[in-house]
């Protein structure tokens, strides 16, 4: 799969984790924030597999 298509992906399965929670009462304060963290943690996660595997 293309690189573009798993980010797109990601971001969709993010966002749906997100909501879903926030629907069930889980997140209450600043959800709209929550967002950046993990996809900081996810871009990371691509950065350090391109850099350490061959």
């Amino acid at each position: 799969m293309k690189s573009k298509y798993v980010d797109v992906l990601m971001i969709l399965v993010i966002t749906v984790f997100l909501i879903a929670m926030n629907e069930i009462g889980i997140l209450e304060k600043y959800v709209e924030f929550i967002i950046i963290p993990m996809l900081a943690v996810y871009f990371v996660g691509k950065y350090v597999q391109r850099k350490f595997c061959k």
